[in-house]
């Protein structure tokens, strides 16, 4: 992954001692950091693997009732040990694996500053990876159909960049996606005019 040179001070003091168009809140949006805004994808997309396994949990503890509460180990003792084990590791993986499900999504982070987008993903330092865009590389911003994710006002928000390793940014299943685009385009079109503008001189 690539990462982008910010601009700074530094780089853009002297342009700005030529030219008398770009003002100090010029010169803060290249380095302004500010968050507007952080989340990850709602657990709403994990509802079909929390059906599947929460079936595999109850089924375990249907079984463990009707082996020890219905009788049935006075009639198959010889079954005790392999009903009981069984059960109790389709229980204890159908648990495991729906939390892992739930934490995998918890760590799939996407943050937005005044500057730049950041997506985040793995479960420690060792293993995060972290991609990032400029905003002023922003192509568009859109709003495909929810589908089904509308029924619980979430869907995905879909960005298109000029950036070589990310022409596209799902970030999917968020709440207040169309406030989260209301914000982003005059950003992005500020930015757009900032850079345009630092070029020119």
């Amino acid at each position: 992954m690539r990462y982008k040179t910010q601009y700074t001070p530094q780089t853009l003091h002297a342009p700005l001692a030529v030219s008398e168009e770009m003002d100090d809140d010029a010169l803060l949006s290249f380095t302004d950091e500010t968050l507007i805004w952080e989340g990850s994808p709602s657990q709403w997309l994990n509802l079909g693997k929390y059906i599947w396994w929460g079936s595999v949990a109850l089924l375990a503890i249907i079984v463990l009732i009707a082996f020890y509460g219905l009788g049935y180990l006075e009639r198959y003792p010889d079954y005790q040990q392999m009903v009981t084990i069984t059960s109790l590791l389709m229980l204890g993986l159908s648990i495991g694996m729906m939390y892992f499900h739930a934490l995998l999504l918890h760590l799939q982070k996407t943050s937005i500053s005044c500057n730049k987008i950041t997506e985040s993903r793995g479960f420690t330092e060792i293993f995060r990876k972290e991609n990032y865009c400029e905003l002023s590389d922003v192509i568009d911003v859109l709003l495909p159909p929810a589908g089904w994710l509308a029924l619980v006002r979430r869907g995905d928000l879909v960005i298109t960049t000029h950036d070589a390793d990310q022409t596209e940014i799902r970030i999917r299943a968020i709440k207040g996606r169309k406030k989260l685009k209301e914000k982003l385009i005059p950003l992005i079109r500020r930015l757009r005019a900032e850079r345009r503008g630092y070029r020119s001189v």
